[in-house]
């Protein structure tokens, strides 16, 4: 596989988690690396992300009761518009098809990166800062969801490679960027950030 399709993996990779990947090519050989832990193939590479996601999960404290009435929708695009778009952008990029190595990868990290983002969702419904959240997977990268009186939505879209970015949008207050803290370490790290992000603008005005 050529250098520069590797590259292009990771960053395509690196703007919606902000978790550190690293991919490892040796001969045909290639192992992951998952916030700086090197795994030797895509199954323990998927292992890991499973184990580091399910501690993250358990480690949430509920709150008694939700803090807002509103309900919220969070929506992302789903492991196979991820690995669709990923492909897609690596043939315009390398003029062929993978093969080999750069086909496990783009099959493989995209799964990783899949889930890295639903748990995000996921931590939201447990923390149970609204009243109910429901998880949409997108068959798209270019989506624009809009909100109820009481529906609350938070989606991930990336139209062109590196231009990944999560929206809010409610009825009252329209459409904004979501920004949140990655600069913790981990998945932990990430999803506290997400969380006392997403609360601040649930519990607005």
């Amino acid at each position: 596989m050529q250098i520069n399709s590797r590259n292009f993996v990771l960053k395509k990779l690196s703007t919606t988690i902000g978790i550190a990947f690293s991919i490892l090519i040796s001969g045909c050989a290639t192992s992951y690396s998952l916030d700086g832990e090197r795994y030797e193939n895509k199954g323990e590479f998927q292992a890991a992300a499973d184990s580091k996601i399910a501690v993250a999960l358990k480690n949430i404290q509920p709150y008694p009761a939700p803090l807002t009435e509103r309900s919220l929708v969070f929506a992302i695009p789903s492991a196979s518009t991820l690995t669709r778009a990923a492909t897609e952008r690596f043939v315009v990029l390398q003029k062929v098809q993978p093969i080999g190595p750069a086909k496990e990868i783009l099959e493989n990290i995209p799964t990783v990166n899949y889930k890295m983002t639903r748990v995000y969702g996921e931590a939201a419904a447990k923390r149970g800062i609204y009243k109910s959240v429901r998880i949409i997977d997108l068959d798209t990268l270019s989506a624009s969801l809009q909100p109820s009186g009481n529906e609350d939505v938070l989606y991930y879209i990336e139209p062109s490679a590196n231009s990944g970015q999560f929206f809010y949008a409610t009825a009252k207050h329209g459409r904004q960027v979501f920004a949140f803290d990655k600069s913790q370490p981990g998945v932990s790290g990430k999803i506290t950030g997400f969380l006392d992000a997403l609360q601040a603008q649930a519990i607005r005005d």
